[in-house]
């Protein structure tokens, strides 16, 4: 609408004099300044600018004129330049498909532009962008038969939401409140324009008119309360009066209850209860359409059903919200579902005491073929595990005018009528339209045939067959003679009569013929089978399947015959000599009914033969052989040798089948051919040309010891720290000190570390000293690819850690001493941590050196000797485990009987021990 109102202007400067002319001569502008020098671009309105450029496109005066009239009169030219830009906008926004929000300042009170969602704060904010197209009609999803019916309402994008307080046309019932914006207009003989904001006392004040109360009135009386009052000053009979609403006020919404995404949100009040819906998702899964509750100051003031509103044209469904209300959707209390024959089956939220007829009533009716004598109701039974079956007559219902109350959870299933088609007679086979017909009394056979538009050419007229239906379900079969029916219509002897549900078979002669037919298989361009005809040849065949491949073997191919007796015969033919010689019916044989030609290929006959590249190739495996292939020929296939492959040692193993020395009947066998190069170490020409024999296999290998560098790393106090390569494969850590320049005067040999990533735990306990001072020490190591060697600066201090009474008072983790030559970790302990607590467990004390060492404490039975400690290392003290205390057992009396019995017996046994022993010794 904007594109096409202001498509024909061009240059933003047009309406400069307009404005000029308006501030200095117009009373009805009297809002604005009275001098053009005061002029403020920021404070107008799109809406004012927008009107300023249609009466200037209007006033024809011309373009340079209306710039330096404006400039004349003392507009500012950097005012000017606003101007300029804020009409470039303005157009630019018209001539797009989606206009930009308006760069005007924004009325006060304007809630922020944010998003629409979840909150980042305690308010959700609904962003005001473009409105949605009112006059478009937007196309309903498909309803979930699954979902309840009313939740789409919100989903599908049945309603409108508008998202932009501006430039939405608002209907009569719209109630006006503050902060809404009015356009007045008044033209003819007559000229007023002025955008009214509502105060908060809810009154506009139109300029020498006064205020008008408008504040809790619909739209439409609005303005039928403005036109009166402004036809005090205008002669609204030779002037023209509009009122629009340029601005809806923003108002603060509460979602609560059982909604997608409840929350405040602000939202323009142009949207009505059912529209501010979709701003939050709508009801939920378990909310209901039915209870959707509007509260103000803390008094439900309406309930809104979509029930009603997508039923009821009449109901008053489009309630406009205010400021704070609050939108309460109450879970639904009763919901069923209907299936089978109704218009929409799916599930339904039912009120109250609401019957099995209103559920039909919201699902749209029943279906005409609706069977309604009985309709099942599945229900839950009163002890909540069985689920009861319930059999009802619409019928009947509304017979005795009952209505039957549903319970939430029923499942209504209604049926279709089984109807069994009657008064018919049918025709089948070969007819120009066969099929069922209505049946008339009187109806022969020349009658039925002649509905089905006649019989088709390759019918058998001489004999069909007549089915017949008794009321016992029990078939007859009439055999009937087409040909005397169709010559003799009048006698009911050979046309018979016909009864209801008579079926009259028709016969085709094709069905009584075997297929005739030649099929051409295997090289043709075009394989098929053609039907036979009198006189066909080979060649006509061959033309019919398009051709033979190259690759054909013309001169040999089979016919496959059947004989009479149903056994196969093989003719040789040949395809070559049949299309050089087509009129010679000895060559270019005539084919049977049932002949199956099959040609094969030259290939078929041809041995498959390759040579091998293995090894050092850069595409090793098979290749095809051919006639004349050469070693050379191999490499270029193979892509050529790689750097590592040893060319002193190039082997070919060949099949003596194939040699030339090959004599038939003799054993065959594999020759080995090993190729040496030259001095220049490259392969002479003649062993380039060497030529290949099939399934000839040339091996490549590696040259001896080939490994590409790897790389290792030494830090720390050495001459050269960095990253070498291993010199040779069992290189040793003495030798890669003397590469690296040896230890500097700084080195710690012995906390030197390995690190090695590929072993477990990493790290590989050292003694550096040792390696350096022997080669053949076991510390003198063979390193391997990614190892790092760390050498250390000297370190003079010694660590505790543990169960000390340092720590425990200090509350540290370590103590570090000074290193004392010779002395022991119990030394260090008792000297420097103030020595063991009283739950140390001094055994297990143990010494971890730099270089990865454990050495633990020695015990005797009477003494114990701790770890030697060397520089950097460090001592830890473990404590002892906390054992669990015995509960204590309460005392039990003593039975003194008891313990006398016990004590005799054993005192018995030992005299009687003792008798026998001396007995045995007598």
């Amino acid at each position: 609408m904007i594109n096409n109102r202001f498509g024909n202007f061009r240059k933003p400067l047009k309406f400069i004099f307009f404005i000029s002319l308006l501030i200095s001569t117009s009373s009805a502008f009297a809002q604005l300044p009275t001098d053009i020098k005061n002029v403020k671009v920021d404070e107008l309105t799109d809406a004012q600018i927008k009107q300023y450029m249609a009466e200037s496109e209007k006033s024809g005066i011309p373009e340079a004129q209306q710039e330096s009239l404006a400039l004349k009169n003392g507009m500012p030219p950097s005012e000017l330049s606003k101007l300029k830009e804020r009409v470039e906008k303005i157009r630019a926004s018209a001539t797009t498909v989606v206009p930009n929000t308006s760069t005007a300042t924004p009325p006060e009170n304007t809630p922020p532009v944010g998003t629409l969602g979840p909150p980042t704060t305690d308010k959700v904010v609904v962003v005001e962008t473009t409105p949605l197209a009112t006059s478009a009609p937007v196309e309903a999803a498909p309803i979930n038969p699954q979902s309840v019916y009313g939740h789409h309402l919100f989903k599908d994008n049945n309603l409108l939401f508008f998202e932009k307080a501006s430039d939405v046309k608002a209907p009569d019932s719209y109630i006006i409140g503050p902060n809404d914006e009015l356009t007045v207009s008044v033209f003819g003989f007559s000229y007023f324009n002025e955008v009214l904001k509502v105060d908060a006392r809810g009154a506009i004040n139109p300029t020498n008119i006064g205020p008008i109360m408008l504040k809790g009135i619909e739209f439409g009386k609005a303005k039928e309360l403005i036109r009166s009052k402004f036809s005090q000053f205008f002669d609204l009979s030779n002037n023209q009066l509009t009122v629009t609403l340029s601005y809806s006020r923003v108002i603060n919404i509460n979602f609560v209850g059982e909604v997608v995404k409840p929350g405040s949100y602000k939202i323009p009040a142009l949207n009505t209860a059912f529209n501010a819906l979709i701003a939050v998702g709508g009801p939920s899964a378990l909310g209901s359409v039915r209870n959707i509750q509007i509260r103000r100051n803390g008094k439900t003031i309406k309930v809104l059903d979509v029930y009603e509103f997508l039923n009821d044209p009449n109901s008053k469904m489009n309630f406009y919200l205010e400021d704070n209300d609050y939108l309460y959707v109450a879970p639904s209390e009763k919901t069923v579902s209907v299936t089978g024959a109704v218009k929409r089956p799916m599930k339904y939220e039912l009120k109250g005491k609401e019957s099995l007829e209103d559920l039909i009533f919201y699902a749209g009716g029943l279906t005409a073929g609706a069977y309604t004598k009985l309709i099942r109701v599945s229900r839950l039974g009163d002890d909540g595990t069985q689920l009861q079956m319930i059999n009802i007559s619409l019928d009947s219902l509304k017979a005795n005018r009952k209505k039957y109350e549903l319970k939430d959870g029923d499942l209504i299933e209604i049926g279709d009528k089984v109807g069994e088609l009657r008064q018919y007679i049918e025709i089948s086979g070969s007819a120009f339209r066969p099929g069922k017909y209505e049946f008339r009394k009187g109806d022969k056979l020349s009658d039925l045939i002649n509905r089905a538009n006649g019989l088709k050419p390759e019918a058998r007229l001489d004999k069909a067959y007549l089915i017949r239906t008794n009321p016992d379900r029990s078939k007859e079969y009439f055999m009937v003679s087409l040909e005397n029916a169709l010559a003799s219509k009048s006698d009911t002897a050979v046309n018979l009569m016909l009864q209801e549900g008579d079926l009259l078979k028709v016969a085709s002669k094709i069905d009584f013929l075997d297929a005739k037919s030649i099929t051409a298989a295997g090289l043709f361009r075009k394989p098929t089978t053609i039907d036979y005809f009198p006189g066909a040849r080979l060649t006509d065949v061959i033309f019919l399947a398009g051709g033979l491949r190259e690759e054909a073997n013309k001169q040999r191919a089979f016919v496959v015959r059947i004989r009479p007796d149903f056994t196969k015969e093989f003719l040789n033919v040949n395809m070559e000599e049949a299309m050089a010689a087509p009129e010679d019916s000895t060559k270019n044989i005539f084919l049977q009914p049932g002949d199956a030609i099959s040609v094969i290929s030259v290939t078929d006959f041809i041995d498959k033969m390759n040579v091998s590249a293995i090894g050092l190739f850069r595409s090793p495996g098979n290749y095809a052989y051919a006639n004349g292939m050469t070693l050379s020929d191999l490499l270029l296939l193979a892509g050529g040798l790689k750097m590592e492959a040893d060319l002193l040692n190039v082997e070919v193993s060949r099949i003596s089948f194939f040699a030339d020395d090959y004599k038939q009947g003799d054993a065959s066998r594999v020759i080995i051919k090993v190729m040496q190069v030259g001095k220049d170490t490259k392969l002479t020409p003649d062993q380039l040309d060497f030529k290949l024999n099939p399934f000839d296999q040339i091996f490549v290998r590696m040259v001896p010891d080939f490994e590409l560098p790897k790389n290792l790393t030494i830090s720390g106090e050495v001459k050269y720290p960095g990253t070498y390569a291993l010199a040779k494969k069992d290189e040793h850590l003495d030798e890669l000190i003397k590469r690296a320049g040896g230890l500097n005067r700084f080195s710690f040999a012995e906390g030197a570390t390995l690190y090695r990533p590929s072993l477990p735990g990493s790290y590989v306990v050292m003694n550096l000293k040792k390696a350096l001072s022997n080669k053949h020490s076991r510390f003198n190591y063979i390193l391997k690819e990614g190892d790092v060697l760390n050498i250390p600066r000297v370190i003079d201090l010694i660590g505790i850690q543990g169960d000390v009474e340092y720590l425990t008072v200090v509350n540290q983790t370590q103590v570090n001493s000074p290193y004392v030559q010779g002395k022991r970790a119990g030394y260090y302990v008792k000297e420097f941590a103030n020595g063991f607590t009283s739950t140390s467990f001094k055994r297990k004390t143990y010494v971890v050196e730099n270089n990865g060492k454990v050495s633990r404490t020695k015990n005797f039975y009477v003494f114990k000797i701790y770890p030697k400690v060397k520089k950097g290392s460090i001592i830890y003290v473990v404590s002892k485990p906390v054992k669990e205390k015995n509960a204590r057992k309460q005392a039990e009396p003593v039975n003194w009987t008891k313990v006398i019995e016990n004590t005799t017996v054993k005192i018995t046994g030992l005299i009687t021990l003792y008798l026998l022993l001396r007995t045995v010794a007598n």
